[in-house]
């Protein structure tokens, strides 16, 4: 029985760090879609142009005031048949604010 418990246990293990990694590090998940494209829209001359410098990049407010959720939505193309990454945040700066869309396609 114990066996069990520990094959159970080792399992969980595997499956929480395979959801963090799909969920952190894989190169279409949303929260680096959205560190990507900040870091774009930071350096991009035509964006501090329009907002100002510094340029905030925040995610949808939640209840409590905090701006950490990043609007995605994930789906199958119709066209094309492959599997695409839209995510959407807010820009803010001392010039004017705006919402940014960005789109992934995987290959």
């Amino acid at each position: 029985m114990l066996y069990v418990f520990l094959i159970a246990g080792c399992a969980g293990i595997i499956g929480l760090v395979y959801i963090l990694y799909k969920q952190f590090w894989s190169a279409l998940s949303p929260t680096r879609i959205y560190s990507d494209a900040a870091k774009i829209i930071r350096a991009d001359d035509r964006c501090i142009a329009v907002f100002g410098s510094p340029i905030a990049v925040h995610g949808e407010e939640t209840s409590r005031g905090r701006r950490r959720h990043v609007r995605s939505i994930d789906y199958i193309s119709t066209t094309s048949g492959t599997r695409r990454v839209r995510v959407m945040f807010h820009l803010k700066g001392p010039l004017a604010r705006g919402t940014a869309y960005t789109e992934i396609e995987e290959v």
